[in-house]
């Protein structure tokens, strides 16, 4: 609202200083600003944005856990945590990721 009021004012200082011209010449640097203000700020922002999400994902530091996964029994239900699940769990995982892992390097190995 207060651009478009600026545009006409600046219209009305153009006309009396150049004529019909001056006038036409104030309205439209007024709508061209009224125009690329608002999508210069919006460029800012998204800049600002992008800054922040590169700043945030340059200083990530590796997470370590603090304890063993919850273990989910085969019903689906949350129990309360028990190391002892967890840590039996993660041994288990661990076993069976090793196990695929060296299934796939035989096999690699026979194709040769």
């Amino acid at each position: 609202m207060a651009l478009g009021v600026k545009a006409l004012v600046g219209g009305a200082v153009g006309a009396q200083k150049e004529g019909a011209a001056g006038f036409f010449k104030g309205v439209g640097k007024g709508l061209v600003g009224a125009v690329a203000r608002p999508t210069g700020g919006i460029i800012d922002m998204a800049s600002s944005t992008f800054q922040g999400i590169k700043r945030a994902a340059e200083t990530s530091q590796d997470i370590q856990s603090l304890r063993p996964p919850r273990f989910i029994h085969e019903d689906g239900v949350i129990r309360p945590y028990k190391e002892r699940e967890g840590l039996g769990s993660q041994m288990l995982q661990r076993r069976v990721a090793y196990s695929e892992w060296r299934r796939s390097g035989s096999e690699d190995k026979g194709d040769e």
